[in-house]
């Protein structure tokens, strides 16, 4: 299973079985309506930082998909800039400790 494979390529836990997965795909349509297309649907984890779990994931258009990540990362940029000046900040008010 191509969704098992990209889970473990990225670290993430899978913990859906076939069952789950077959009536996920079914009541979403997903199996429809997949591709690779604005519009086409793909799975998607609902907290970035979780796995695959059945009450994590959900059916995304691939344009929203792309929209979620592009904002999840940038944000997640957005934090590290701001500790990484901050930081920067706090060593030139400390005193030299040399």
């Amino acid at each position: 299973m191509t969704l098992r494979d990209n889970s473990k390529r990225r670290g993430k836990f899978f913990d859906l079985t076939f069952e789950q997965f077959c009536a996920f795909a079914v009541e979403t349509e997903y199996m429809l309506k997949k591709g690779i297309f604005q519009k086409s649907y793909h799975i998607d984890r609902i907290r970035e930082e979780d796995g695959y779990t059945l009450d994590n994931i959900q059916v995304l258009t691939n344009e929203d998909n792309v929209k979620k990540y592009l904002r999840y990362h940038y944000d997640d940029y957005e934090r590290r800039m701001e500790f990484s000046t901050e930081t920067v900040k706090q060593l030139q008010t400390n005193d030299n400790p040399f």
